[in-house]
């Protein structure tokens, strides 16, 4: 395949669970019956995909999983799984070189009339925990909920054909996920939920819904993979394969404050400059251990990146109801910082409407 563009986005991190659905047509003995998994909240839709039995065999990622999204030279939108090792306790003793053999080993285990394409339809028949809502879906949600912001990246002026002829159904599930994030999102900022800590913090929130800053970063990395503790809680990794993060202050905050004594004039207020200088502390320290945090994440999450001059976006405030000349004064204030950009809660709300716009457009 000649390809004009491609991206290798990391799928599931190594030592995943995935659910494979299987419809056995009698009954097991019980050293197969025994593996199967039955008590789980699994995704219905009145869509295309195929009718879960509710019974489910585990598989166990070996290595991270990644999946290449590109486009060849009569502009075909192609997204294609990587081979990944993986085993299942229902097979012991057998490791499989991926997912498609694994499928077609467990469906001719389990399941008396093997399907007509054995180890096909992957996207379908292998599920993943949702982190969203804990619900197992299949592999296909996943698979569109990544795409879906990389579209424009991989073809500008022509993605929304490509997209359009996914499954609709499919498309829009995803757009209904987005919509309905974007709903909680604005309720959200009514409430008063903490930054790190107590019951769904902003924080949590923000990670998981990462699509709001558009289709220029991957999934989040956090700290904690990366091995230094004084960095942000998680960074940000760029489609060009470099590092920004993000550091998240309450919406109730205030952001800018006119000055009292010069008309026109703004600073910014305590909590934003507070902001301002951990995000220098933490592009200080990104930068003293450059090679350390490049190395780690290249270890644990197979992506080649470049630490050099990290860039820090800092969430915050609302500015709903601004006037142009405060909106002017953000403008500014943000000029004269280097390597910062301060951001509103309210800016994020935008951008994600507008992104869902284009996704919806693009149907």
């Amino acid at each position: 395949m000649s390809s004009l563009k491609k991206e290798i986005v990391n799928f599931l991190p190594k030592e995943s669970q995935i659910l494979v659905a299987v419809k056995p047509d009698s009954e097991l003995p019980e050293n197969l019956s025994r593996h199967i998994i039955s008590n789980v909240d699994f995704y219905r839709s009145k869509n295309s995909y195929i009718s879960f039995s509710g019974k489910f065999i585990p598989l166990n990622l070996k290595e991270n999983l990644q999946i290449t999204f590109s486009v060849s030279s009569s502009r075909k939108i192609h997204k294609k799984l990587k081979q990944c090792k993986c085993s299942s306790p229902a097979i012991p003793g057998e490791v499989f070189s991926s997912l498609n053999i694994a499928l077609s080993k467990i469906s001719q285990t389990y399941e008396k009339t093997t399907r007509k394409t054995p180890g096909g339809r992957v996207y379908s028949y292998l599920l993943f925990q949702d982190e969203l809502d804990k619900i197992w879906k299949p592999l296909e949600i996943l698979r569109e909920r990544l795409y879906l912001p990389l579209a424009p990246h991989l073809e500008p002026l022509s993605w929304s054909a490509p997209l359009a002829s996914e499954s609709s159904s499919t498309v829009k599930d995803l757009l209904t996920i987005y919509d309905n994030s974007l709903k909680v999102f604005a309720e959200r900022l009514n409430h008063k939920y903490l930054e790190t800590s107590g019951d769904q913090p902003w924080q949590t929130w923000i990670q998981e819904n990462f699509w709001l800053f558009g289709s220029n970063y991957r999934q989040p990395v956090p700290k904690e993979k990366v091995g230094f503790n004084s960095i942000p809680d998680f960074l940000f990794v760029t489609l060009d394969g470099f590092l920004d993060f993000l550091e998240i202050k309450l919406p109730q905050h205030p952001v800018i404050i006119a000055s009292k004594s010069h008309s026109g004039a703004y600073r910014w207020s305590a909590e934003a400059n507070e902001a301002i200088g951990q995000s220098i502390q933490y592009l200080s320290e990104i930068e003293k251990n450059q090679y350390q945090i490049a190395d780690n994440i290249q270890q644990k999450y197979m992506l080649t990146l470049s630490t050099i001059k990290p860039r820090a976006l800092i969430l915050v405030g609302s500015s709903n109801g601004w006037s142009f000349q405060e909106r002017t004064a953000l403008r500014k204030l943000n000029s004269s910082l280097n390597s910062i950009e301060v951001i509103t809660y309210t800016d994020l709300l935008e951008r994600g409407q507008w992104l869902l716009k284009i996704f919806r457009d693009g149907l």
